[in-house]
């Protein structure tokens, strides 16, 4: 079944329990970097997210700061944080439902 079939399959939208809500997930090891004008742990994230029509957008990139080893924030703007971070593969974020 493909993902525009499962769509079709229901007039209530769904997702079809097959397909990923991001593929291609990966995640950078914990690093020292500044976030905030504050060094803070940080750990890089590269995902792509399905939209409610099946399709993927574009790659996104996002940080996520930790203080005394709690989750601090989200960033969004991640490019100058993540530069030359090195990624491996996250499976289990691409099995996280939202």
């Amino acid at each position: 079944m493909s993902t525009n079939d499962c769509a079709r399959s229901s007039p209530v939208p769904t997702r079809c329990a097959t397909t990923p809500a991001r593929r291609n997930a990966e995640i950078a090891e914990p690093v020292q970097r500044t976030v905030g004008g504050k060094v803070r742990y940080v750990s890089c994230l590269h995902f792509y997210p399905r939209e409610s029509d099946g399709t993927y957008h574009e790659m996104r990139e996002r940080a996520v700061a930790y203080v005394n080893g709690r989750l601090d924030r989200l960033v969004e703007n991640a490019s100058e944080v993540c530069a030359g971070a090195v990624y491996a593969p996250f499976p289990e974020m691409e099995k996280m439902q939202r």
